[in-house]
């Protein structure tokens, strides 16, 4: 590798084979890719480009069986980009293939985080015609997936295909019996421990159909070992996995799985798989036990729509949002942090295992207590709605979010906050690094009650809002009466037509305006 190396980028989003070059840049090349140079955010016009380069790149390192042509990138990148750019993807998208890949050097851990997510079932809830493509041939029952991904493909619907999509989403995909006799394929059945002819178990199934995807897509060109490291690498990133009842570990039952498959394989290959998959799932979930705060409260939002789809909409109700952050910090207290990392015979070493498990209580700890102040700012948004007269149910959230209040910066410097308090109002008051079109980065009304309450404050007031009942205006009634008229104003700002509404609020609270 050289010092710098001319790097041809593209622009736009067409997605031709042979991209036409718009800019050329020259910079120091601080990862293992010949080609590669951007890290962290990359712009999504040139996801298409950056994936097809890692392919190619990646591939090139390997031994492959026959020469790796032009057409052969296209498709596994249309592929993979396609997979990973549905509607519903926020979290699981390709800047996250670049986030964990980024420091990777290992060209079948690569291959492995380009696939890892390619089918998210849970989340798409059908097969792209790309994936049916490569996987129709092994599912059972594909007639209503297939007519969906077509109708989904020419831009239209039909109610009878969805109903029926609908009924069979009630139910996993199925593999079915004579797909065994596709060898990749017996191969990723009997490493997963998976079943045929019947549903698949709906944890796991995201990651092992990914499996089957890459191994399908990359069998005319890998070797045999390459493709069987491969897919244990995704599968070391099923998540949240305890001991069994002998005491082995995720990692443990894989390395008991790889031993059938790998005859004629030293104990040494096997073991240095089954590290690769370990390397492979760390890296997946590195985002929890980054010392990037921002990078973790990013991923953690991220991951917010993915699971309530409803925050994607321009209308979603207050109720939604209060359920959601509710939820994140019943998550942060009760994340299983002892089985979010991987690790097989001290790899990684048990300090460094420790070290990882600290620093994600840490990120959990903060998300927890910056957590505490958005429900507590959700709270207030919605007792104030009710005095008006609103539903929270129906009423739209998004634009109370985007509410601009008068704040002062100057006790991002108060020596009477404490450390955690002065990181979570700067984070309120300039925001995390990433706004979201369902929250922006910033929030001035959080930081204006952690400056009226302090962080014991926001945990009373919690409390109220949790003991009060539901027609009760208790935890509007503990606040400064000063804030409650500044929200007043502010409300009117933002909803012009209820003025009047809003108005009145201070004065059945017993606040008289001065």
């Amino acid at each position: 590798m050289t010092a710098s190396t001319t790097i041809t980028m593209t622009t736009g989003s067409t997605h031709a084979k042979s991209p036409i070059a718009t800019k050329i840049i020259k910079q120091p090349l601080p990862s293992y890719f010949p080609n590669e140079f951007v890290l962290g955010l990359i712009p999504k016009e040139q996801h298409f480009d950056r994936l097809s380069q890692m392919l190619r790149t990646t591939l090139e390192r390997l031994n492959t069986t026959k020469p790796v042509d032009d057409d052969a990138i296209h498709r596994m990148t249309t592929l993979i980009h396609k997979s990973m750019t549905t509607r519903g993807r926020v979290y699981h998208s390709m800047q996250h293939v670049f986030d964990i890949s980024k420091e990777m050097h290992d060209p079948e851990i690569v291959l492995s985080a380009l696939f890892h997510d390619v089918v998210y079932y849970s989340i798409d809830k059908q097969f792209l015609p790309e994936q049916l493509e490569v996987l129709k041939p092994y599912l059972l029952d594909m007639a209503a997936e297939e007519a969906a991904a077509s109708s989904s493909s020419a831009g239209g619907k039909d109610a009878n295909v969805d109903a029926e999509r609908q009924r069979q989403q009630q139910e996993m995909p199925s593999l079915s019996q004579t797909s065994l006799k596709e060898p990749v394929i017996e191969m990723v059945v009997k490493m997963y421990g998976f079943p045929v002819g019947v549903p698949l178990p709906k944890f796991g199934t995201n990651e092992f159909l990914s499996a089957l995807v890459a191994v399908l897509a990359l069998k005319d060109f890998l070797q045999w070992d390459h493709l069987i490291r491969i897919a244990a690498c995704i599968e070391a990133t099923i998540p949240f996995r305890g001991t069994d009842a002998n005491g082995k570990n995720p990692m443990d039952r894989l390395y008991d799985r790889l031993q059938p498959l790998c005859e004629g394989k030293s104990d040494d290959w096997i073991i240095t798989t089954v590290e690769k998959g370990v390397t492979t799932a760390n890296w997946d979930l590195g985002s929890f036990n980054s010392h990037d705060r921002h990078y973790f409260l990013d991923s953690t939002w991220k991951l917010m729509p993915e699971g309530r789809p409803a925050l994607m909409r321009e209308d979603c109700p207050m109720s939604e949002y209060i359920e959601e952050f509710r939820s994140l910090l019943v998550r942060s207290k009760k994340m299983p942090v002892p089985i979010i990392f991987q690790c097989f015979r001290n790899f990684p070493t048990k300090d460094e295992m420790e070290a990882k498990r600290r620093h994600t209580y840490e990120n959990l700890g903060f998300v927890g207590e910056y957590g505490k102040v958005r429900l507590l700012q959700l709270l207030v948004l919605k007792e104030f709605a009710e005095l008006m007269g609103e539903d929270p149910a129906t009423l739209p959230m998004r634009p109370l979010l985007r509410m601009d209040m008068p704040i002062s910066r100057e006790s991002v410097t108060d020596e009477s906050l404490s450390a955690i308090e002065k990181e979570i109002r700067i984070t309120l008051v300039e925001g995390r690094r990433t706004s979201f079109s369902w929250d922006p980065a910033a929030t001035h009304l959080g930081a204006l009650l952690l400056d009226a309450l302090g962080m014991d404050g926001i945990s009373r007031a919690l409390e109220v809002a949790n003991q009060q009942e539901s027609d009760s205006q208790g935890l509007l009634k503990s606040l400064p009466s000063g804030l409650v008229m500044t929200l007043a104003a502010c409300f009117g700002s933002v909803l012009p037509d209820r003025v009047e509404g809003i108005m009145k609020v201070p004065e059945k609270l017993g606040i008289m305006a001065q």
